[in-house]
């Protein structure tokens, strides 16, 4: 343990060093045991391989010992996203779970982000203080603010706004998003974005959109399933078709799931023993690329109406995947889907609960679709 310890201290140094900052490592102790210092680990969960990880656990560990323990006076403090976390936080224990950003901290990162960009001399579209205000006020926009309380998705949507204007419709914001994280943070080299899962792949003419159709048949299996997490088994099976014909299947679909929960932040490990269960970083992308799947279907109206037959609390779970389906389908087919919701053979009078349910539903299909748009059809 000491060895491990040894060599995190080593760590420490090279990282201060290559910052600029050399400092010997005999003075770096002394401080830490003699006065203190705070020692903070962001993202253990992603230090590599499991096996990895627990390594790297370890040394930390080591370290603390070395420190006096309890009797320590330096703190130490160590992050890991919560769906890799496995079993609640103790308070007790010293864990505990991050609260959703507020609208305060919310505002603080945009004001930060963009006074950053302004002080590094990127060519932003527009004076900083108008793009903090517009993003300030999209942020409260009720579709967002639940979204924007998350770091991550709040980090994607301040990129996207860097670049443009928000979306209004929130489909198109869900595939922006969808599309930033399968292929932003992936490493790009003069072939372009896709790169590092090519090679993984050993697949030089691949392409990471084609990932996109069976990831929302997935999606759409899940949410069909009533299950809130992603089986793997399910998401690899997903991915086989698409490599029937290059060969090594299993491999290959096991490499794509490997990339997705491990490289884009799409998908994330729950901590679940083998197979193990991913989760979406919010429940709306699961749903919108449900409706991905839905508009994709040549029957797309028929299986729209068929999942808001019986009793309406059997349905309320589709609510959102069909009026994002609407808007997906595009002014004219989904014109077309929301008049089919309100057919029926029976006067309004005669309506029962499920049949008006239906037509607020297809006024928000036709609002979500927008009114300029309809009014075209």
């Amino acid at each position: 343990s000491g060895g491990a310890a040894e060599r995190l201290w080593a760590f420490i140094a090279d990282t201060l060093k290559g910052d600029g900052h050399e400092l010997p490592l005999k003075y770096l102790k002394s401080v830490a045991i003699k006065r203190g210092a705070l020692f903070l680990f962001d993202g253990l969960d992603e230090c590599g391989t499991p096996a990895q990880c627990e390594q790297v656990l370890k040394a930390i560990e080591a370290l603390e010992l070395s420190l006096g323990g309890k009797n320590s006076k330096s703190r130490f403090l160590r992050t890991v996203r919560p769906n890799a976390w496995k079993g609640d936080p103790v308070a007790a224990k010293g864990e505990y779970a991050l609260a959703g950003l507020t609208e305060a901290q919310v505002d603080h990162f945009v004001e930060r982000w963009y006074c950053a960009a302004d002080q590094h001399g990127w060519d932003l579209r527009a004076d900083p203080a108008v793009l903090v205000a517009d993003l300030r006020q999209a942020s409260r926009r009720p579709e967002l603010r639940e979204l924007a309380a998350n770091p991550l998705l709040l980090t994607l949507m301040v990129a996207l706004h860097t670049v443009d204007r928000l979306p209004d419709a929130r489909a198109d914001l869900y595939k922006e998003a969808v599309t930033l994280l399968l292929m932003r943070w992936d490493d790009k080299d003069e072939h372009g974005a896709g790169a590092s899962l090519r090679r993984l792949l050993d697949l030089p003419h691949f392409r990471v959109e084609s990932l996109l159709p069976a990831l929302a048949e997935v999606a759409f299996k899940t949410h069909e399933a009533g299950d809130e997490a992603v089986h793997e088994d399910r998401l690899r099976q997903g991915f086989e078709t698409l490599f029937a014909d290059a060969g090594d299947t299993l491999r290959r679909a096991q490499t794509v799931v490997d990339y997705i929960v491990e490289r884009t932040g799409l998908l994330s490990w729950d901590g679940s023993a083998p197979p193990r269960r991913f989760e979406f970083p919010h429940r709306s992308f699961r749903e919108y690329l449900a409706a991905c799947h839905l508009t994709r279907q040549p029957d797309m109206a028929s299986r729209c109406i068929a999942l808001t037959r019986g009793e309406a609390k059997d349905w309320a779970a589709w609510e959102l995947v069909l009026i994002l389906a609407a808007r997906l389908a595009g002014p004219e087919r989904g014109t077309m889907l929301a008049q089919a919701l309100v057919e029926s053979p029976a006067s309004p009078a005669a309506w029962t609960e499920a049949d008006w349910l239906r037509a607020r539903l297809a006024g928000l299909q036709l609002q979500e679709i927008g009114a300029k748009a309809v009014r075209a059809e």
